[in-house]
């Protein structure tokens, strides 16, 4: 496939793909929000906040892992 064709008519697809690790710490932070939604102490928040920065850095790495992918790919088509 012509990658800069794809990108140029919107066929490119950049669906992402939640790895293993992801997928387990939403599920750690899903049952940490079941387990103290209704007791919100400080622990408790302070709990949770600590999951979803977890969460939230490996989402930016995989999102920045997926746009370098798509950068080599670029790269890698144009100088073909």
């Amino acid at each position: 496939m012509d990658i800069l064709k794809a990108i140029w008519n919107g066929e490119y697809n950049t669906e992402h793909r939640p790895s293993e690790e992801y997928k387990a710490l939403m599920r750690k932070n899903i049952e940490l929000e079941e387990a103290h939604l209704s007791s919100l102490s400080g622990e408790a928040i302070d709990e949770l906040h600590a999951s979803y920065a977890g969460l939230t850095g490996l989402e930016s790495y995989e999102s920045f892992l997926a746009g370098l992918r798509l950068g080599m790919a670029v790269m890698r088509e144009y100088y073909q």
